[in-house]
């Protein structure tokens, strides 16, 4: 199914606050579009996994076909040099589908823990896949920079989730929704006593599941990352009930 955002994000963008930043090139500009990486991966999906995320980098520098959909600027450099934050994205995609088709956490995804060069294919293949078939949804649309605080992204949480962030990730339906940096003080702030906690680190709202979890672009080790993620959501057992 191709889904069109075009009525839904033409309202967002015309937003007073939204109108405002992007007039405002300091703090990153334009109206930045996201959600699946890749339509019909992302349909196909056996585990649809949405990582939700903050806002897009210095929107203004961008400079090619479709400047201001994240979705298209990174499907294609997500595994290049500069782009390591949707790298580590990919591999914490890759482990949640291995956990969900194979019930326990596969080795870190790295060419050190694969012996043979073909397995190391396979799995560069898999990375790809697993990434083209994930989504990116930004709680702040507008662009932003690298330094923004939760005081800062807070109002458009507040103003936008249930008019437009919500109804556009339950549109997505998303089986699992990684919070990078944005569910402590900012999504669980906003909904209150709406949320139930099912495990550490794991929330319920409505039938949609959240994972409160570092930011892909966080200073720990991605290693680390990886596997603290892939052990959790096998050890809350939320998997099991998928599929």
């Amino acid at each position: 199914m191709k889904r069109d955002f075009n009525t839904l994000f033409d309202k967002w963008r015309n937003r007073e606050r939204h109108i405002n930043n992007a007039n405002d090139l300091k703090d990153g500009g334009p109206f930045v579009e996201d959600g699946a990486m890749n339509e019909s991966k992302w349909e196909k999906a056996d585990l649809k996994i949405l990582f939700l995320l903050k806002e897009a980098h210095n929107a203004t520098n961008w400079n090619q076909k479709h400047p201001h959909n994240l979705c298209e600027r990174i499907k294609d450099k997500w595994d290049q040099k500069g782009y390591e934050m949707w790298f580590h994205l990919a591999q914490w995609a890759y482990g949640l589908r291995k956990l969900r088709q194979e019930g326990d956490v596969s080795p870190y995804p790295v060419k050190d823990n694969h012996k043979y060069t073909e397995d190391w294919v396979s799995v560069e293949k898999e990375l790809e896949d697993s990434f083209l078939s994930c989504a990116v949804v930004n709680i702040k649309k507008s662009g932003g920079t690298s330094t923004s605080t939760k005081k800062d992204l807070l109002p458009y949480v507040i103003e936008d989730w249930e008019a437009f962030i919500w109804p556009q990730i339950q549109d997505l339906n998303p089986d699992v929704i990684v919070c990078g940096g944005t569910w402590e003080g900012l999504i669980q702030k906003h909904l209150k006593s709406k949320w139930s906690k099912e495990y550490e680190w794991v929330y319920k709202h409505n039938d949609k599941y959240f994972i409160d979890f570092w930011h892909p672009a966080s200073r720990h080790s991605n290693k680390l990352n990886y596997y603290s993620l892939c052990t959790v959501i096998r050890m809350s057992g939320i998997l099991s009930d998928k599929g």
